[in-house]
């Protein structure tokens, strides 16, 4: 498995038990540097992940307006294959 692949997962699992992940989070609590990279792939797999803008603090209490992702009619498989 590929670090992509891998990521895309943990993006998956998240938003399936969390209901929507933010930059900051899928960086911070995830470890994944590129989340829309990501997102995007998913996508293009033929999940419906829709964004939106959000205002966040950071660690460093710095204020950033990132992106919001919710999963909407979840697609029970991923194929992996499509976006190596």
């Amino acid at each position: 498995m590929t670090v992509a692949s891998n990521d895309r997962l943990k993006i998956l699992s998240y938003l399936r038990a969390h209901g929507s992940l933010t930059t900051l989070a899928a960086r911070n609590e995830l470890g994944i540097m590129h989340p829309g990279g990501r997102v995007h792939e998913l996508r293009k797999q033929g999940f419906n992940i829709v964004t939106y803008d959000e205002v966040e603090i950071d660690p460093a209490n710095v204020e950033h307006c990132v992106a919001k992702y919710a999963l909407f009619n979840k697609k029970e498989e991923v194929n992996d294959q499509k976006s190596t």
